[in-house]
């Protein structure tokens, strides 16, 4: 049971040992081995080794420096030593378990002590997030995830760190970077984890003081509800959503923040269009966006006018949600905002169908797919695959079924039954419309199943709608 053998290592390294009596005292366990290998370092490389076990996943030799205080030539002895490793892109990692071993040490020799040097750590990766968070939004977003996802685990424990520390100013970089980053890369269910746990961490702070909790409090728990919500949603998981956005809305109002009424009424927005309820969501998108617009909040304009246009497309106004869908494109391209600009031009291909035009449908899709290929949008390539298999359909059913299957393993991977079942339908139709009827019914199935499980009303409408046509045409051909 490997995961038996990985939670003793937790808890003790003495699970590996000989005894051996034909075997060296030093080599009978790995850590008789590090305590020979210790003795031999000199202060200064026992000292940094100490420091540099506070890193996670690896590290560059910069980081070694800014939190370790711990130079090339330090590096290149405890290399030399095989206490370190030198990756191929240059970054450094420990090798296996002796990082465990010498993050022991760090109270016994450190004057910091470890929660010291974790602090520094934390410090070091939350300036790293300041100086990434605004390339998310422009052309540099694809090389800011990259830069992330490098540094993650880093990244996880500064943000444990800045909590358990009471510095809240830092817990907001913490959860702007790595919320954004989740949502960019759709792993939703490593965002709720690590939101669930921080809101826990959050709540005793506030239980251990007497006073009113402060502004700043407040706001970091609106931001970590809000987006809890925004992933909740994803999930499928409707009304936990609901209520992390409705709590999350009456703080806002409580304190007087424009911008994170904005953001929960947008939550609002996009949880009742997912269901289904085309006037609702119109509605608190309306809301959301006027306040946008007062702040002048280009940002959250530009999306919030992405999403009005397609609960207008859902009301049948193509005039209205074009016009929406023209504004939104200006202000993403202005921003350089390639998550929201993919978005639009994915629904303006919808849009281009929808009145006949294939030609300059099927343009729009490849732009949008292409865009959120480069990016790195997972979530997002799952539903702009469907929408391009949509548009195919008619000239290339080969072609469409190859997307749609490709969107499905996608958005299995990432656990959203939501888009799954929607490429399901899609798939369903394209076969039926090629006379596959048999094969078509089991999608159909399978997306039925999918959203009856979810209880998403707006997909159990579309699968009653598609069984029809198919029991419509089993009828013709009888």
């Amino acid at each position: 049971d490997c995961s038996g053998i990985e939670a003793e290592l937790g808890r003790s390294l003495g699970i590996l040992e000989t005894r051996a009596a034909d075997v060296p005292e030093r080599h009978r366990s790995i850590a008789a081995a590090f305590d020979y290998s210790w003795g031999l370092l000199n202060d200064l490389e026992r000292t940094s080794l100490a420091r540099l076990a506070v890193f996670r996943g690896g590290f560059d030799p910069a980081d070694a420096d800014a939190v370790a205080r711990c130079g090339m030539a330090t590096i290149q002895s405890l290399v030399d030593k095989s206490l370190l490793r030198r990756e191929r892109s240059g970054r450094l990692a420990f090798h296996g378990l002796l990082r465990q071993l010498a993050e022991q040490r760090q109270d016994a020799i450190l004057e910091e002590g470890m929660q010291g040097i974790r602090l520094s750590h934390a410090r070091h990766f939350g300036a790293f997030l300041a100086g990434t968070n605004p390339c998310f939004h422009d052309h540099r977003l694809a090389e800011a995830l990259d830069r992330t996802a490098e540094r993650l685990e880093n990244l996880r424990l500064g943000w444990s760190t800045t909590l358990e520390h009471g510095d809240l100013a830092l817990a907001e970089v913490y959860a702007v970077g790595l919320t954004t980053y989740y949502q960019m890369r759709s792993l939703s269910s490593e965002a709720v984890d690590l939101l669930e746990s921080g809101l826990v961490k959050l709540d005793a702070m506030s239980a251990t003081g007497t006073a009113q909790p402060s502004r700043s409090w407040i706001g970091l728990r609106v931001m970590m509800l809000e987006r809890l919500g925004v992933f909740r949603t994803v999930r499928s998981e409707y009304e936990a959503a609901r209520d992390c956005f409705g709590s999350a809305l009456d703080l806002a109002e409580a304190s007087g923040s424009v911008q994170l009424r904005i953001r929960c009424l947008s939550g609002l927005g996009n949880l009742s269009q997912r269901i289904g309820d085309a006037s609702e969501a119109a509605a608190l998108y309306d809301s959301a966006l006027s306040l946008a617009r007062e702040s002048d909040d280009l940002r959250a304009m530009a999306a919030l006018l992405c999403n009005r246009a397609s609960v207008q497309r859902d009301l049948n106004d193509p005039d209205g949600s074009e016009a929406m869908y023209a504004e939104a494109l200006e202000k993403a391209r202005r921003l350089g905002d390639g998550y929201v600009e993919a978005g639009v031009l994915n629904n303006l291909g919808s849009l281009a169908q929808a009145r006949g035009n294939n030609e300059l449908a099927r343009s729009y899709a490849e732009r949008g797919l292409e865009l959120r290929r480069r990016i790195g949008d997972r979530l997002g390539i799952s539903t702009s695959l469907t929408w391009l298999a949509r548009i195919v359909a008619s000239t290339d059913v080969g072609e469409a079924v190859r997307l749609l299957e490709e969107s499905i393993d996608l958005a299995v991977e990432l656990r959203d039954d939501y888009r799954r079942a929607n490429a399901l339908l899609v798939l369903s139709d394209v076969l039926l419309g090629h006379g596959e009827t048999e094969q078509a019914r089991l999608r159909l199935g399978e997306a039925t199943a999918i959203a009856g499980r979810l209880g998403n009303p707006k997909l159990l409408k579309m699968c009653r709608d598609s069984a029809l046509a198919l029991d419509g045409d089993s009828r013709s051909q009888a």
